[in-house]
């Protein structure tokens, strides 16, 4: 990451946010902020501890609309 994320990885998620609900950035917060039309959460740190908190926290907003 040194240097900024390359163009691939933001066109890439450019793409897969026209098609997504949601995207979870576990890493730098800097990687979404410029996308439009889709929910984002930041978990800045990509351990399973951090994975298994932001899965808990969508999983309880889901039932949560049901």
């Amino acid at each position: 990451w040194k240097g900024g994320a390359s163009d691939w990885i933001h066109k890439t998620l450019s793409e897969m946010a026209k098609r997504a609900d949601l995207l979870v950035s576990f890493g730098s917060p800097y990687l979404l902020p410029h996308l439009k039309g889709v929910a984002r959460m930041y978990a800045f740190w990509d351990d399973r501890a951090a994975q298994e908190a932001a899965a808990d926290i969508i999983a309880k907003r889901l039932k949560m609309r049901s």
